[in-house]
């Protein structure tokens, strides 16, 4: 349930709040402090020491007491002018606030801590879009060591955090899916003869320069690389160690070789690069992440989106 603080203005030690206001916009509708207290649902004397008070923080007298009820006074008629219009101001503003808390509800955050992930999540924002209600899934890059904190604290509601720390382990109040992939992808410019297969057989790669990431991203890739094409060490053809996806692209699309990349990789919209399964090929230590939300925050647009990123990496394992 949305909280709201009462809204009050301060003179000295008195203060006029939102509660009195509607009081006396109630008290003129009705010209008459019984039907106003039964409409409210407070006594009588409480709201007739409301008025009260009212008054003498005004220093005005608001209504005329005559025996067949009461009438506003011309004090009292500009302040019912001036206040049923801030009253409808504030209401326009609550209104606001709850249609914006029940738009978030089926917003989703994504974050990660590495961008090997952004097309998937391009991929399930789609899907989500679709829905009935729609899901907004938005996708934000985090530090990988403010990851967990920013879960926690609701600045994110989904991380995809990769794996390279096996001994990080998420607090009790997260759950968590791992998943693992060990096939590896290269990274072409569109104009690179290989990009016309459906896949790139490893034995392709034998005479190309190879871009790929660090050892402390993907331990391992590089030396199962030049088993596999029986490379010695001293005539390693793999040139640049690249810390993210943005790099390899970079690199590729500037003709300096042919990236590779273990784990899952989409191909990337309106680009000049393309992506394709290296074939005969399977790294030693798979690449690891974890799919992570916080097990107190579940709702439907939640579930659905966790459920979509599943799927979608179900599909490519």
């Amino acid at each position: 349930m949305l909280k709201t603080r009462e809204a009050t203005t301060m003179i000295g030690s008195n203060p006029l709040g939102i509660k009195q206001l509607s009081y006396f916009l109630t008290v003129s509708n009705c010209e008459s402090i019984a039907d106003a207290a039964r409409e409210i649902g407070i006594t009588q004397p409480a709201l007739t020491r409301s008025i009260q008070h009212l008054e003498d923080f005004l220093g005005l007298q608001l209504f005329h007491r005559t025996s067949a009820g009461i009438e506003l006074t011309n004090a009292g008629e500009r302040l019912f002018e001036l206040g049923s219009g801030y009253m409808s101001s504030f209401v326009d503003v609550l209104s606001d606030i709850r249609a914006r808390a029940r738009k978030s509800q089926h917003s989703i955050i994504v974050g990660t801590d590495i961008d090997v992930f952004t097309t998937a999540i391009e991929k399930v924002a789609g899907q989500m879009e679709i829905l009935d209600p729609p899901v907004e899934v938005f996708h934000q890059e985090i530090d990988p060591e403010e990851a967990l904190s920013d879960l926690e604290a609701g600045r994110i509601d989904i991380l995809l955090q990769s794996k390279t720390n096996d001994t990080q382990f998420p607090p009790p109040s997260l759950q968590s899916t791992t998943m693992a992939c060990n096939e590896a992808y290269v990274v072409l410019r569109n104009d690179d003869p290989l990009a016309g297969g459906d896949t790139v057989p490893v034995e392709a790669l034998t005479d190309r320069w190879l871009i790929a990431f660090s050892e402390s991203r993907q331990p391992g890739l590089v030396d199962d690389l030049a088993a596999r094409l029986a490379i010695p060490p001293s005539e390693s053809n793999i040139v640049y160690y690249a810390e993210s996806l943005h790099g390899i692209l970079n690199c590729v699309e500037g003709g300096l070789g042919v990236g590779i990349v273990g784990g899952y990789l989409s191909e990337q919209k309106d680009s000049p690069i393309s992506i394709r399964p290296l074939a005969g090929f399977e790294m030693s230590i798979p690449s690891t992440f974890s799919i992570l939300w916080r097990s107190d925050r579940g709702n439907d647009a939640l579930n659905e989106t966790r459920a979509a990123l599943l799927e979608h990496f179900n599909e490519r394992a």
